[in-house]
């Protein structure tokens, strides 16, 4: 297997029909909660800020949960008042 690095939409068009496997640091299979080397890649192996980036796409994927959510629920308000509420 040749891995390498999609840089760019039109580098990405040539794939358009062939079997690909991507590899994220969101979706690795990695025992215990780590990562493994092919999702990690080169680009955060030496960078302080490559945390920053998997942190990034952790908190995308359960925004995007949330999200989906309160699709299709109905919220509605109501009136409170105080004196109801505190005897």
């Amino acid at each position: 297997t040749k891995w390498l690095t999609i840089n760019g939409l039109e580098e990405a068009k040539k794939y358009i029909g062939k079997e690909v496997e991507i590899r994220s640091s969101m979706y690795c299979k990695s025992l215990n909660n780590t990562l493994c080397y092919h999702c990690l890649s080169e680009l955060y192996k030496d960078q302080s800020g490559g945390i920053s980036t998997l942190a990034a796409e952790v908190s995308s994927v359960i925004l995007g949960m949330f999200l989906s959510l309160m699709h299709g629920t109905e919220q509605s308000l109501v009136e409170l008042n105080l004196k109801d509420i505190v005897t």
